[in-house]
């Protein structure tokens, strides 16, 4: 029995990593703009303050924070969009995905899985603001502008979503209805989640020890889950390209599992010893003692956890509360104990709930709530000032975000920019180019811009490897539907038993021993077997002859069996990347080790030139889930042999091999490296060509 077509399992680890490591990355950046715009001295109200030209308004203020709303909620819904588009697109054009494809995807997700889980886990120590500190570029546009504000925020968030998308539409081959929802929910919902953490963990936990334990019970789960998910991907790997044996099978996992778990504590480890050379070079030529005293913040605001955290603060003191009121009827004043309106009430919780995109001035406080009483922080040990290393309470001085005279501290008169001239900005890769679009430092190091711009290259190749797959995947399910659509009219043409072994056949005059066939030879066609015995000639082959089954190509079809096929695939690839076209492919069929004259060396031009063209992205797929070499022909699996036979051997010429060649290996009962089933072989040749051609 085959197996199903197209991916029928309703779940993908590798979306549902992806975007659990997306949402948060989208509420960092979103909280990026809203601590900017709140240090900012070019959007300060504050005249005494401000040491640029010109303050704005609080219209100008509010308007900027609208901007940043409206221009993230705009950015994620262009994303749904291309989401929704680009995964019903390869879904519905990989419907059938082949079996083995399906199990490839399954072990990659697995696998992809694990990684998106582990840069997870990575991130965890610089949202918590324990270690892995770094300097961070400026969000800002350089001047007040509204349009240049907005184009950066949607320029943010796509980019956070392109991070991913490609990968992303990789593994919506072959999904069936759900798959990719399912997923992707679950992906959301463990984000959000994640965010809470974070969020929890930064501005409520005040001392440090608080903060490691979390960062430790965070980066175990992460690291064992992706461990997991790595073991799982290797299993399903194995399956396709390695043994099959449960032992074989069970070393794989556990070593796969162990040697992941290894390595990601080992990383992590070298990590937080790095983040301390990181810390002391961002101190080195300052007077601060931490990184908390520098001009430019390291610290991460995440509004998407800060929002549900305080929405299930309000809602359990709103329970609180109904609950004072069913029995007394009214509030107690927080103020002066005295009872208060329930209309009151509401208000003033409602002040203390803070948004997704927080308008408070005060936002980078850790106590939202002013009436908390305040904690105790763990006092700073000398080794800790001296490394600039985060406790994790919040200095009375906060951070300011950006140093003046950096950009987003500068009033500039000049007309807002096109968004022509915003895109051709951002296109100009200044990372590579000089500039400091990848650290926001004007003095980053050759090393700096090196590794920015490698890992953009490593991204941009593995985006072109993943498209790459997408269209060879949907290539090659087009080609095999239709060469199952052909396979039985095709086989019912060539193979209707018993009319292809009792029709015509292609004999010659000889008697069957070693030198019988040579160049005198005659070989000629007859109405069936029997008429041939009667004259005196032996079967050669089923079928009418044709211009292979002259000599000396019905010896070189028996002596290149082994090799035959490949060799011709190998003719019609190089033709092809070469630009030689058909003249090339026919000489290459002539050449050594083929050997075949004119006439036949056409007829098998005509069929690998055939099959590129309908059976191209079958044998692209084929390599990557190792079956190029399996040329198998059965009712189940559509290899490159079976679209051949069913688009290039009973059709019109030039799509009609049978015809042209006559002579092929299973007309000759040829055993070879296309296994054919026995009704596919004809039976009733006369020759034993091991005596005919010994030793060949």
């Amino acid at each position: 029995m085959s197996a199903p077509l197209g991916n029928t399992t309703n779940f993908s680890w590798a979306i549902m990593s992806m975007y659990a490591w997306l949402v948060p990355q989208i509420s960092m950046t979103m909280g990026e703009y809203n601590r900017a715009l709140n240090k900012s001295e070019l959007w300060s109200t504050d005249t005494s303050a401000s040491t640029s030209s010109s303050t704005c308004t609080e219209e100008e203020r509010a308007a900027g924070r609208r901007a940043i709303r409206n221009a993230s909620v705009l950015a994620n819904a262009i994303a749904v969009v291309f989401i929704v588009g680009g995964a019903a697109g390869v879904a519905l054009t990989t419907t059938n995905l082949e079996p083995r494809m399906v199990s490839m995807i399954i072990g990659l997700s697995y696998l992809v899985g694990a990684v998106f889980l582990f840069c997870l886990s990575w991130f965890f120590p610089e949202w918590l603001e324990v270690y892995h500190l770094r300097d961070r570029k400026s969000v800002l546009p350089v001047t007040r502008s509204l349009r240049e504000l907005k184009f950066n925020v949607v320029w943010s968030v796509l980019g956070q979503h392109i991070r991913v998308y490609f990968f992303f539409l990789f593994f919506c081959c072959g999904a069936r209805r759900g798959l990719v929802a399912i997923a992707m929910v679950t992906g959301i919902a463990l984000g959000l989640l994640i965010d809470v953490c974070v969020y929890v963990g930064k501005e409520r936990l005040k001392k440090r020890g608080k903060k490691m334990w979390l960062i430790f019970v965070m980066i175990s789960i992460a690291v064992v889950g992706s461990g997991l998910l790595f073991a799982n991907g290797a299993d399903y790997i194995n399956y396709v390209w390695g043994s099959k044996e449960k032992d074989n099978v069970a070393a794989v996992v556990a070593g796969a599992f162990f040697a992941w778990v290894v390595a990601a504590g080992i990383v992590h480890l070298l990590l937080w010893r790095q983040s301390k050379d990181n810390v002391a070079q961002m101190l080195e030529g300052t007077d601060a003692k931490s990184v908390r005293q520098l001009a430019k913040s390291t610290k991460y605001k995440n509004p998407a956890g800060e929002f549900l955290a305080d929405r299930a603060k309000a809602a359990v003191s709103r329970a609180t509360e109904s609950g004072v009121k069913s029995k007394s009827g009214a509030t107690i004043d927080d103020n002066n104990g005295g009872p208060q309106s329930q209309e009151g009430g509401e208000q003033e919780l409602t002040a203390k709930v803070v948004g997704f995109a927080a308008d408070e001035e005060a936002d980078e406080e850790v106590g939202e709530n002013k009436g908390e009483a305040p904690q105790e922080k763990e006092e700073e040990s000398p080794a800790e000032r001296e490394q600039g290393v985060f406790r994790g309470g919040d200095d009375e001085e906060d951070a300011m975000f950006f140093e003046e005279g950096e950009e987003g501290n500068e009033v500039s008169d000049v007309e807002d920019a096109t968004y022509c001239e915003l895109c051709k900005a951002k296109f100009c890769f200044g990372c590579c180019g000089g500039e400091a679009r990848c650290f926001g430092t004007n003095n980053t190091t050759p090393q700096d811009k090196a590794s920015c711009c490698g890992l953009w290259t490593i991204w941009s190749l593995l985006v072109v490897f993943s498209l790459f797959l997408v269209i060879v995947n949907s290539g090659a399910t087009y080609q095999q539907d239709v060469t199952r659509a052909r396979l039985p009219l095709v086989q019912e043409k060539l193979y209707k038993f018993p009319d292809w072994m009792a029709g015509q056949v292609c004999a010659y005059d000889g008697d069957g021993t070693e030198g019988s066939l040579n160049e005198n030879s005659t070989i000629t066609t007859f109405a069936n077997k029997d008429v041939a015995n009667e004259a005196g000639y032996l079967v050669l082959h089923c079928g009418k002859c044709g211009h292979c089954s002259t000599w000396p190509n019905v010896k070189y079809q028996y002596t290149t069996r082994n090799f035959l096929a490949e060799a011709s695939r190998r003719c019609a690839m190089t033709s092809f990347l070469s630009g030689g076209g058909k003249n090339y492919t026919r000489d290459c069929h002539m050449s050594p080790p083929i050997n075949f004259d004119y006439e036949c060396a056409t007829c098998w031009m005509e069929t690998a030139h055939c099959a590129m063209n309908y059976c191209s992205f079958i044998g692209i797929q084929s390599f990557f889930i190792n079956t190029f070499t399996n040329l198998a022909v059965t009712p189940s699996d559509v290899t490159g042999a079976t679209c051949n036979e069913a688009n290039c051997e009973a059709w019109e010429y030039p799509n009609n091999f049978a015809d042209c060649s006559g002579a092929s290996r299973r007309k000759m009962n040829i055993q070879n490296t296309i296994r054919r089933p026995e009704n596919q072989m004809c039976l009733i040749v006369d020759v034993n060509w091991t005596v005919l051609f010994p030793g060949q």
